[in-house]
């Protein structure tokens, strides 16, 4: 599905440049779903939910996005 998780990002990047935030984040949401490693798709998503000025919700975000990456970074640790 990595496909679908780009086509996902790249609408919600025109979503958001036609003012439609709700419709980007939800395509970034999708995104996500498909991999929750998605860097692009989280900062996209962040920046529809500022433009929302749901400052809370973009916080909860960057700090799952922060806490996935403290994850990969220990399963890469292991390996080595």
């Amino acid at each position: 599905f990595p496909r679908m998780e780009m086509l996902y990002v790249k609408r919600g990047i025109a979503k958001f440049y036609l003012e439609d935030f709700k419709g980007s984040i939800e395509d970034h949401s999708k995104a996500i779903a498909i991999n929750p490693e998605n860097a692009d798709a989280y900062l996209q998503r962040g920046f529809s939910e500022l433009s929302l000025k749901d400052i809370d919700a973009e916080l909860l975000r960057v700090q799952t996005f922060q806490g996935n990456l403290k994850r990969r970074k220990e399963k890469i640790e292991k390996l080595n």
